[in-house]
């Protein structure tokens, strides 16, 4: 059991430096990257901000959803599938009530927008995601000791991903020609920021780059 809760929390850690800057920058910079995949066509900069909204209330339970499909591969691994699958039929009931209540009775009570709408809808999937990952983490602990969720390596990351899009706004305020290459201008900051505070704090993960 020790061998597996070992390996379990080198994986939680290589999924944060990846994950926390992704979850980061779609909530900080998600108009950058909306302006940078999308705005072509009939697809406008204003677009983007109904885009941005709903990508940024998802990213909330991008931390939580990748955890859970880790720790439900570590059940699977003892040979119990079972437990992963009730925990995930309650993630579908909690996201499909939450949905209706949105659907049914926050949007015409408060008189959201269609945007804020769809930004509230999300929530559904994403308080599904945050009760899958409290459930599976609390027993899958039971079974082979405590994982710490968040270390102080997670600490750094977040800070150093918090910064990256500290400068990326920043860099957004530099006027170019297009909404395009604004929003690439922008992504192009918060990545290199991101890898080069990466680099100095020492992250393994930064040396594969070479």
């Amino acid at each position: 059991m020790g061998a597996i809760r070992d390996r379990l929390q080198k994986a939680l850690d290589r999924l944060s430096f990846f994950i926390v800057p992704s979850t980061v920058g779609m909530i900080g910079v998600g108009d950058a990257i909306s302006n940078t995949l999308f705005v072509t066509g009939k697809f406008t900069a204003q677009d983007t901000q109904v885009l941005w909204p709903v990508m940024a209330v998802m990213a909330s339970g991008l931390f939580a959803t990748t955890r859970a499909r880790l720790f439900t591969s570590a059940f699977w691994a003892l040979g119990d599938t079972k437990t992963p699958a009730m925990i995930a039929l309650t993630r579908v009931t909690v996201s499909t009530v939450i949905g209706l209540i949105v659907v049914f009775g926050v949007r015409d009570y408060f008189g959201l927008t269609l945007t804020q709408a769809a930004a509230a809808l999300s929530v559904a999937a994403v308080g599904g995601a945050w009760v899958e990952i409290i459930l599976v983490w609390r027993l899958l602990s039971r079974r082979i000791g405590k994982l710490n969720m968040m270390t102080s390596r997670d600490i750094k990351i977040w800070a150093l991903a918090i910064s990256a899009v500290a400068v990326a706004r920043a860099a957004a305020l530099v006027p170019v020609s297009s909404v395009f290459l604004s929003g690439a201008f922008t992504l192009a900051a918060f990545g290199l920021v991101y890898l080069a505070g990466a680099r100095l704090a020492g992250f393994a993960e930064v040396r594969r780059f070479k």
